[in-house]
């Protein structure tokens, strides 16, 4: 081996990749290592709030998000946006934000049409009237 090498044992541009792929790799197990180390019986026994508090969590977010169908100034005109917007308050970290897209999506005609049978047939029952 001759010392000192003219260029880097690792092409420069190459740090870089190698930098993240190892922090990706060697980031879980050393997550679950420590995890595994501390865990006991005794600390999930004094944790047992946690799982209750994160169930009223969800109901507290579910009976605001009802509560708001009952104020004048917050009207939701199809029950089908309000059961999604009750889902999506009731689990917001739970990426619900789909279920609020995709009704808004179908009511394009690109993407309900390729569901229709050939001839149109059944048009009048996937579009909304105000």
């Amino acid at each position: 081996v001759k010392y000192p090498r003219k260029s880097p044992l690792i092409p420069p541009a190459s740090i870089n990749v190698l930098s993240r792929f190892a922090f990706t790799v060697l980031n879980i197990p050393l997550v679950y290592s420590s995890i595994g180390s501390t865990l006991s019986i005794d600390v999930i026994g004094s944790l047992w709030f946690i799982p209750l508090a994160g169930m009223v969590v969800i109901a507290l977010s579910f009976a605001i998000a009802t509560t708001t169908e009952r104020l004048p100034f917050f009207r939701i005109e199809h029950r089908v946006d309000f059961d999604a917007l009750r889902i999506a308050c009731s689990f917001p970290n739970v990426v619900a934000i789909p279920v609020l897209v995709f009704p808004s999506l179908c009511e394009y005609e690109v993407v309900w049409k390729v569901f229709l049978p050939e001839g149109g047939a059944g048009e009048e029952e996937l579009t909304r009237n105000p």
